[in-house]
């Protein structure tokens, strides 16, 4: 609250510079930025597959090591051992 109260200038001016197109070239044009161009992008479905898997990691642990979980987490261990088992 402070900060609000005694540099409401240099906060607008902060956030003024950080959304201006002037500020988003220069920062675009860094090295890091350049160097990172040479690699090709991450396809979104990884990210996908990344997150289901924890979730089922999270969930496994879950029933396993908590009991008293919710009932959710519980049948999606059952479904999950019974996948797992036809194997």
């Amino acid at each position: 609250m402070h900060v609000l109260l005694f540099y409401p200038h240099h906060i607008w001016n902060g956030l003024k510079s950080a959304f201006s197109l002037k500020h988003r070239r220069h920062y675009q044009n860094d090295i890091h930025n350049r160097l990172m161009a040479t690699y090709a992008e991450v396809p979104q479905w990884w990210y996908g597959i990344i997150w289901v898997a924890s979730f089922a990691m999270a969930a496994g642990a879950l029933a396993k090591f908590l009991p008293e979980a919710p009932v959710w987490v519980n049948s999606a261990n059952l479904r999950l051992k019974s996948t797992l088992t036809h194997l």
